[in-house]
């Protein structure tokens, strides 16, 4: 196996770690090395090898050519060598597999190189591994590796691996492994690892040495904390290493090569002369040079060169004065202003580092191409540095101002934190301007901040009167082009956050009205909303499909992928889930465009697009795992958490988590039944509110019951909408049988089967029937009974869903018991059990076991007494008490180990165990071991 790469790629590692796990599992490894070619003996590496083995009983000694002392080391004939080694290769590996490691070959001497491709030979006939690691920069064809390598590969058929860089991802898993840092802090350390390293474990490693020692990245408390990187230097020992390779070129080429550094990682041949006052013909003699050394590297444009390693480049310019360093990154910001179409991040680097106040015009207009490009993090960083800039001069406060209201905007979504400090400092700005046009941005801006905070009444009447204010200046006021294009845009935005409350008749004025004077796919996107609500599915799909249309190519991919996951969440699940394809394709066209901005939204955020399916198909540990996940990272703010919600509430109502959903809803509608309409988003608000009836009904709270269903009766009535009226009708006749008014009951129900055909939804056209079902089974109506549930199971299975399969089910094996069919019943009784266990529904659970007892004269189900706990816990449980650890639980269950972590937590706190031994006791005393199980 031969191992090429760079310096510091990870060669050694590579093998040391291979040699580690080969004697764990008994193999003998000799290791041999190269140093550098004046001091690399002949054989060396193989005298090293064998100076290293000590033989134990049964195993050969040392070939005699190889057991002489340093002063008579001479091996005398090659092939007498190859004979003694190939006897050794033979007695060593009759017993045990032999590993053995040649490293940096690159300085080794022919004879090595020839006599390993010798013993290569031999190789396919015994169990042994030869590795040899070499710098693949340094292996041209007349050295002897380069020359006998292509004989190796086809004579010994040897493997040639390449370690190619680190990617930044990689880079991520190491920062991740050793510093407990934030979010924006750890992305911002492995860029700069990134940048600086590009990719070499040796470099990124000797770089985060360094910054531990200058306290730049230092522990605090229980975590890391990183400081400015602005300022830091080349590593000692990293520059130890470009300075040997630098000092070989001679003081000219080096000056020439310093100034190209300045310029930039890729070197423009004809800019480089220019600065440096040379003809590019005399530059070639230092490129040429710089070429062989490996310190310059050709390009496909044979105009420019870019440097092998940023970190030569860095040590090159760390060597020019300050002075003149400065004064050189005027000279090339000025000479690249004189171009066509100059690159904006260029010249203001360069205007930067010169200390030039224009750095700010080119800050500008690279943040503009970024924010443009939606690179968000690009354009903030880009803003902030002019801001900086501005900071410290005499710039007027409005002009601060908007540049902190764009950085705002740019972050609202990726770190609203800061964005939010930018916005309040905007605030304290505009106080001292006298502008108009910034004071209505600014309370635009900040009605946008309640919104995404969840206050959505106050931020919309913030929204409303910056619209208006700016509506109301002259066209000459609004000059920027950035506040002419977000006034444009918030138009739209508007009529979609009035659709979101469910201001449906407000928002259908606004939408039509920026429709009215252009095409434009947030307008329809409104729309799209708004017909679902009102109940015009077909009106909605063109809506969505305008607004897919218009956004695609040119609109931010969060937009795009919102578009396809509301259009999911809000037409095609309620109006068309027996629809198995669509709903499939619209939920992974939702999270293919959000992967691409995952990195700028919370974790797992496009795996979101999902998560109505995962509910809807019963993979409800993956919702568990998603949502903690999302709700974990400090970016998931309330306007990107509520794709959570009304899924998390549903399972967690399905598995009896009651103290969850009241979470949820003192969250969302803190004023409980009393919560205004307008003042939460609307479908999240009438599903807690359902929930919230659901709740009370099951606990014989009917005044409570009452007032959350009045309350869902009057925001239908506020919003006019027509989807939730078929779940607020079921609502009422669920309450109106606990209050035992069978009658009500019935026809609140079928008002709900009426509401659920008109237009259809498969769902609640489910609900409605199973409902129905159930109420002729207490009715003793049987015939109507089986033809409803017989309905319901159809609608289940067709909308492939578990969960409404096992509800059916249950009612279906009531209908059997009521009919003394009672082997049917404990035949459907064993499915519904078996369906509710993998879910974990213990309410479902518990009243199927109930039934089930029941039938069979009284005997307890193994689950029955299991307490408050679901049955995923009760799992847990069990394998908990047999001494499994967490990660077997985990590989038993097929959860992640954090997962089971948190199913401990809840065990300990719902039986109040202090540890282990607690919950040992408890499931002895409660039937729950696997001994116990086995027994009932």
């Amino acid at each position: 196996m031969l191992v090429g790469g760079e310096a510091g790629i990870g060669k050694t590692a590579l093998a040391e770690t291979l040699c580690r796990e080969a004697v764990e599992q008994g193999a003998l490894t000799l290791v041999g090395r190269c140093y550098e070619r004046s001091e690399t003996p002949a054989y060396g590496p193989w005298f090293e090898l064998f100076d290293r083995y000590r033989p134990v009983e049964h195993e050969p000694p040392v070939p005699r050519a190889f057991a002489q002392s340093d002063a008579t080391r001479e091996v005398g004939n090659p092939d007498a060598l190859l004979a003694q080694l190939r006897l050794f290769l033979a007695a060593v590996t009759a017993s045990q597999t032999l590993v053995l490691v040649l490293e940096d070959l690159h300085w080794a001497d022919r004879e090595s190189v020839e006599l390993l491709r010798a013993l290569a030979r031999d190789l396919g006939s015994v169990p042994a591994l030869v590795i040899a690691t070499y710098r693949a920069d340094e292996i041209t064809v007349a050295h002897p590796l380069g020359e006998l390598m292509p004989a190796m590969v086809r004579e010994a058929r040897a493997t040639r691996i390449g370690l190619p860089p680190l990617q930044e991802r990689d880079v991520d898993v190491l920062v991740r492994r050793q510093f407990m840092l934030p979010a924006r802090d750890r992305q911002r350390l492995v860029r700069y690892l990134q940048a600086r390293g590009e990719g070499n474990p040796f470099f990124i490693g000797e770089l985060l040495h360094a910054l531990e020692e200058k306290e730049v990245l230092r522990g605090q408390g229980n975590g890391w904390v990183l400081g400015d990187l602005s300022d830091i230097g080349i590593p000692p020992l990293v520059r130890q290493v470009i300075r040997g390779r630098l000092d070989a070129l001679g003081a000219n080429a080096q000056r020439l090569l310093a100034v190209g550094a300045l310029i930039g990682q890729e070197v423009p041949l004809a800019l480089w002369a220019s600065i440096t006052e040379e003809t590019e013909e005399s530059l070639f003699a230092t490129v040429e040079r710089a070429l062989a050394f490996h310190l310059l590297a050709e390009t496909s444009d044979t105009t420019r060169f870019r440097f092998v390693h940023a970190l030569i480049r860095e040590a090159l310019v760390e060597d020019v004065p300050v002075s003149q360093r400065r004064l050189s990154h005027r000279r090339i910001g000025e000479a690249l202003t004189g171009r066509v179409a100059p690159d904006p991040d260029d010249v203001a680097y360069h205007f930067r580092q010169a200390g030039d106040h224009r750095a700010v015009e080119w800050l500008l207009r690279a943040g503009d191409r970024a924010e443009r490009a939606y690179a968000w993090w690009t354009a903030s960083e880009r803003f902030e540095a002019a801001l900086a800039i501005l900071d410290a001069s005499d710039a007027s406060a409005a002009e601060r101002a908007w540049l902190r209201i764009r950085i705002w905007d740019l972050n609202r979504y990726s770190d609203p934190g800061r964005g939010i400090h930018h916005l309040e400092a905007a605030g304290q700005l505009a106080a001292e301007a006298n502008d108009p046009a910034l004071a209505a941005c600014l309370l635009r801006e900040r009605g946008k901040l309640h919104i995404f905070l969840g206050e959505q009444r106050q931020g919309l009447i913030e929204v409303e009167a910056g619209h208006h204010a700016l509506d109301a200046l002259p066209a000459t006021t609004l000059v920027d082009p950035w506040v002419a294009r977000r006034q444009r845009r918030g138009r739209a935005a508007l009529a979609t956050w009035l659709a979101e409350v469910g201001r449906y008749a407000d928002a259908t004025v606004f939408a039509n009205r920026v429709l009215s004077t252009t095409e434009d796919g947030d307008a329809y996107f409104a729309l799209g909303i708004i017909h679902a609500g009102l109940g015009r599915p077909e009106e909605a799909h063109i809506a969505f499909d305008r607004a897919r249309e218009l956004l695609s190519g040119v609109a931010s991919p969060y937009r795009r992928g919102t578009v396809a996951a509301e259009r999911l969440s809000n037409v095609i699940l309620p109006y068309q889930a027996d629809l198995l394809l669509e709903r499939q394709a619209m939920a992974r066209e939702a999270e293919t465009i959000w992967g691409h901005v995952s990195m700028m939204l919370a974790a797992g955020s496009a795996r979101l697009a999902q998560l109505p399916l995962l509910v809807l198909e019963g993979m409800w540990d993956e919702v568990d795992e998603l949502a903690n996940q999302v709700l974990e990272d400090h970016r998931a703010i309330r306007a990107w958490r509520r794709f959570l919600i009304r899924d998390i509430a549903s399972v967690a109502y399905a598995r009896g988590d009651a103290a969850l959903i009241r979470q949820l809803i003192n969250e969302w509608l803190s004023a409980g039944p009393a919560t205004e309409p307008g003042d939460a988003h609307y479908v999240i608000a009438i599903a807690l509110q359902q929930l919230a009836a659901e709740l009370a009904i099951d606990a014989i709270d009917l005044p409570t019951a009452h007032a959350w269903l009045e309350a869902h009766d009057r925001w239908l009535t506020w919003s006019g909408a027509t989807l939730g009226r078929a779940e607020g009708a079921l609502g009422w006749a669920r309450y109106h049988r606990a209050a035992g008014d069978c009658v009500a009951a019935h026809r609140h129900a079928s008002s709900a089967l009426g509401y659920a055909n008109a237009p259809r939804q498969p769902l609640a056209l489910l609900a409605a029937h199973r409902l129905l079902g159930e109420l002729n089974v207490a009715a003793k109506q049987y015939t109507d009974a089986a033809t409803h549930l017989a309905a319901a199971l159809n609608l289940a299975d067709t909308c492939a869903a578990p969960y409404e399969r096992a509800l059916t089910l249950l009612a279906q094996a009531e209908l059997s018991a009521a009919v003394g069919d009672e082997a049917e019943a404990l035949t459907l009784l064993d499915e519904v059990r078996g369906i509710c266990g993998i879910l974990g529904a213990a309410p479902a659970r518990a009243r199927a076991d109930a039934l089930a007892a029941r039938l069979a004269g009284g005997l307890p189900s193994p689950f029955s007494s299991s307490g408050s706990l679901t049955h995923r816990e009760v799992e847990v449980l069990r394998l908990l008490a047999g001494g499994s650890t967490i990660r077997q639980i985990a590989a038993e269950l097929f959860l992640s180990a954090r997962t089971v972590e948190r199913h401990i937590t809840t065990i300990y706190r719902k039986i109040g165990a202090r540890g282990r031994v607690d919950a040992t006791a408890y499931a002895v005393q409660h039937g729950l071991t696997a001994a116990a199980r086995h027994h009932s």
